[in-house]
């Protein structure tokens, strides 16, 4: 693996997003990368994606479940679906509906503690899978959503 020199970017493949770049990341010895603070980077990323003005996709689903620390079964639970559905959406399909969507959004934002964030506006809005999220990582006591 590449390592960034400072103002590169990197794409950062590890968190499970393909469209996510770190920018201004410090270069690291060795052959792996080392994310100060790796938690409020995610945490960010969680409050980034769940507002997104569109529906999720797998990936981001999958992620945000992570983040919180829920398993499979802990969604279809809370969500009334089966695993094998939960599974099905994170596989690249999605809710099945904007309603299942819009109670898993809420959920995440609860447990994130940013229930301030919810907003309806996505629910008619399509997918959208080539917008890239830049993260300027340049200061990791502040990461930063770039326009």
């Amino acid at each position: 693996m590449a390592v960034p020199e400072k103002n590169d970017e990197y794409q950062y493949r590890e968190s499970g997003l393909d469209n996510l770049v770190l920018v201004g990341m410090s270069p690291v010895r060795g052959s792996d990368i080392r994310i100060p603070k790796v938690n409020m980077l995610h945490k960010l990323i969680a409050e980034v994606v769940v507002t997104k003005p569109s529906r999720l996709n797998g990936k981001e689903i999958r992620f945000l479940r992570t983040h919180i620390g829920y398993t499979v079964s802990d969604v279809a639970g809370y969500m009334g679906l089966s695993e094998t559905t939960v599974k099905s959406c994170e596989n690249g399909s999605g809710f099945p509906d904007r309603q299942a969507e819009f109670v898993f959004r809420g959920h995440v934002l609860r447990e994130i503690d940013r229930v301030d964030l919810l907003d309806t506006s996505w629910r008619n809005v399509p997918a959208d899978p080539a917008h890239i999220y830049r993260i300027d990582a340049s200061n990791p006591d502040h990461y930063t959503l770039l326009a």
